[in-house]
């Protein structure tokens, strides 16, 4: 006998495709819910959703226990609480932290209009649009926004706070904004 899935019939709730197929592939077989898991939890808002359904199933499958033992429970419901997830390994390759620690060549750091700039070049179009979108994906993590697909398909710029992240041909250009007074303390005002 299949069991149900554990999303439930909340999957068409999931907007991106390309994450309902990733839940979709879990389905059936041995070590379906580690897998089913393992995928949730590389996105947060996913994950922190499902913690919640999962939380609600068991209270409630507990409450139907004690009502058919004619328990009237007392009880207060806490805010759960969580442990930060571990980092996401990383393989090799330019990531983020690479770029804004590495710099321009040289080590210098271009400022146009207020804003650091770096740059990576990249040996093609297909090479740089691969570190454009794992810098996206980097830069989604370091500011705890769900990583999606979606955001960045055919699109060149990626933006979040003060970091904005370009692919231009076969370059990527990083840009940070900064205020006057921190520029003035690099050197850089």
């Amino acid at each position: 006998m299949a069991k149900a899935h554990p999303w439930g019939g909340e999957l068409h709730s999931v907007a991106e495709r390309d994450v309902q197929d990733l839940v979709r592939a879990t389905i059936g077989g041995r070590g379906s819910f580690r897998r089913f898991r393992d995928v949730v939890a590389r996105y947060p808002d996913l994950d922190a959703r499902w913690f919640e359904m999962r939380r609600k199933a068991l209270v409630n499958e507990a409450l139907r226990r004690l009502e058919s033992l004619d328990i009237k429970p007392l009880y207060e419901l806490r805010p759960p609480s969580r442990p930060a997830p571990p980092p996401t390994p990383r393989g090799p390759g330019i990531h983020l932290d690479h770029v804004l620690a590495r710099g321009a060549p040289e080590g210098k750091t271009e400022v146009l209009e207020g804003r650091g700039l770096r740059v990576v070049s990249a040996a093609g179009e297909s090479e740089s649009r691969g570190v454009f979108k794992t810098l996206a994906r980097d830069l989604c993590d370091y500011k705890g926004v769900a990583w999606r697909k979606s955001p960045i398909e055919g699109k060149s710029v990626i933006e979040l706070g003060a970091i904005r992240i370009r692919h231009a041909g076969g370059r990527v250009e990083v840009t940070v904004e900064a205020g006057q007074d921190v520029l003035r303390r690099f050197g850089s005002a």
